[in-house]
């Protein structure tokens, strides 16, 4: 009785010893991946309004001598785009603020130099003798409350052999407690004992500048936030601290139990049950292989959606908003309208291709939280038909170069539907690009939109393309996949397509079927719920 007592004390304690690594383990990696995801949305929201800052310098080397009412139109239209957390735009001409917009509310500021301003002064000169953007903050302003401000050197040649002169600085000052509430930190401090600090030299400063880091437990999980010019560091543990025990400790402590009491009994008995209970140790055992197994596997597959999402987000979301930007600037002519109708028309393609590619890119970062049901909608009211043409502009090139005949048949009188317009336009381009892509030159393609008996909506994209195997209709709409492989259609993509757009109607409550004969036709179709159906305008 004795040896059995200590057997089913040390087991037991053997296995929890596991079991809570494993638990602490797990535990720690579910904590950094939810915490990277306010990392992602940080650098994404910085990142992206920081490149404001160089359309305006590209303006003012054209055009140093601006006053403030042509500061306030380049400005104004710099911010059009804005979800108001930049609070506000300016230059600083000769290191002296000589423009700002808005001038409500921050007039304070003009005539401030900035060799006057102690604490700020060191960041200014650091930009303008690196000539580089740096991000400094968050600083006390001026004119009251907290912000981050990015700030650039505007360099100038007036001669071509002379070096470039210092002209002055143009910055912009991000609202602190506003990019807070749009990263939606209170839901991460809720959870969370979570700090933000600088990080120099490689090292996150002593004292955070967000939250307080004496809260912050033992052994924190730390990210490190990527800023143009700088970096940023996350400290967090949870709210109760790291877990004490496992989450199998009170199915540890009732199979000890129950070993000792069967023991027990096999002991009064005879042994009639030994092999039971060796059958019992080694199912546990098998449990735990197969759990350290899933743990490494998820790890890795952490691993590696971090690295993707690091190299997405810097490689390809930067260059493309430095074309979304200047593309902007051209169009809308501050430097002197394009005097040809073909070049205009040119640009606006590459606005909207470059528009609708970092949509992609940003569908593609957000695969995960698609799949985890956190995708957030945009509604508003549209026309089926205003959602047709926004598609076929980037798509119908595709197909003249095809000869292929795109017919549309909408009812004039269809009523219109409240959703996210830019999550159905890219199911939408999706569906027509893969009918595009699948039928072969001189076919035909339809787009076709009515009510069901129940109100139902659906729209249809049809093709007289190779069609799909029976065998791969199920599979096709899984990340990734790829179908209707054919010597005859040469094809390129990510397979993510058909995927992203079925997520994206499930997230309005709707439906996505795909109909095909092979080697004829494949019709897909787009269902929303009557809900979402607005009710016909009474007269």
């Amino acid at each position: 009785m004795a040896f059995l007592a200590l057997l089913c004390i040390g087991l037991p304690t053997l296995l929890e010893i596991s079991a809570y690594r494993e638990t602490v383990a797990q535990t720690r990696v579910d904590a950094r991946e939810e915490l990277n995801r306010l990392r992602v949305d940080i650098e994404r929201q910085i990142n992206r309004d920081v490149q404001l800052v160089r359309g305006m310098v590209s303006y003012v080397r054209v055009r140093p001598s601006l006053g403030q009412i042509e500061f306030d139109r380049l400005a104004a239209y710099l911010l059009s785009d804005d979800n108001n957390i930049i609070r506000n735009l300016a230059l600083a001409r000769n290191l002296t603020l000589s423009h700002v917009y808005p001038l409500e509310g921050n007039a304070s500021v003009i005539g401030v130099r900035y060799e006057d301003l102690t604490d700020q002064y060191p960041m200014v000169k650091k930009a303008v003798e690196e000539n580089r953007i740096i991000i400094a903050g968050p600083v006390n302003l001026i004119q009251g409350g907290r912000g981050i401000i990015a700030r650039f050197p505007v360099y100038r040649n007036t001669t071509e052999t002379e070096r470039p002169k210092l002209w002055g600085v143009a910055s912009m000052v991000i609202d602190f407690e506003r990019l807070l509430e749009t990263v939606n930190i209170s839901q991460f401090t809720r959870r969370y004992d979570l700090a933000l600090y600088h990080i120099e030299a490689g090292q996150m400063a002593e004292t955070p500048f967000f939250g307080d880091g004496s809260m912050v437990g033992d052994e924190p999980v730390t990210l490190d936030v990527s800023l143009v010019g700088t970096s940023w560091g996350i400290s967090a543990t949870p709210k109760n601290g790291w877990p004490k025990r496992s989450n199998r400790f009170w199915q540890t402590v009732a199979i000890a139990l129950l070993a000792f009491s069967v023991g027990c009994y096999l002991i009064i008995v005879g042994m009639r049950f030994e092999n039971a209970l060796i059958q019992l140790a080694v199912q546990l055992e098998t449990a735990k292989r197969e759990a350290d197994a899933a743990r490494s596997v998820a790890e890795s597959a952490n691993r590696a959606k971090t690295q993707f999402l690091a190299n997405m987000s810097h490689e390809l979301r930067t260059p493309l908003n430095a074309i979304i930007g200047f593309s902007q600037i051209m169009i809308g002519g501050l430097l002197g309208r394009i005097n040809n109708t073909k070049y205009e028309e040119y640009l606006k393609d590459i606005l909207a291709s470059s528009q609708h590619l970092l949509d992609v890119i940003g569908d593609i970062l957000d695969i995960t939280r698609v799949e985890a049901g956190e995708m957030e909608l945009h509604e508003q009211n549209f026309t089926i038909r205003a959602l047709v043409d926004a598609s076929l502009r980037l798509t119908k090139s595709r197909a003249d170069q095809k000869a292929q005949t795109i017919e549309i048949d909408i009812p004039g009188d269809l009523p219109q539907i409240r959703a996210d317009n830019r999550m159905l336009r890219q199911a939408l381009m999706n569906l027509l690009s893969n009918s595009i892509k699948f039928t072969p030159e001189g076919g035909r393609i339809s787009i076709s939109a009515g009510l069901t008996g129940t109100q139902d909506l659906e729209i249809a994209v049809h093709d007289t393309g190779k069609g799909i195997a029976p065998e791969d209709l199920d599979r096709i709409i899984e990340p990734f996949a790829q179908g209707r492989a054919s010597s005859e259609v040469a094809y390129e993509g990510t397979g993510l397509g058909l995927s992203i757009s079925k997520r994206m109607i499930d997230a309005h409550g709707g439906n996505l079927r795909i109909e095909s004969e092979l080697g004829r036709w494949t019709r897909v179709t787009i269902v929303l719920p009557a809900d979402r159906v607005n009710p016909p305008e009474t007269v």
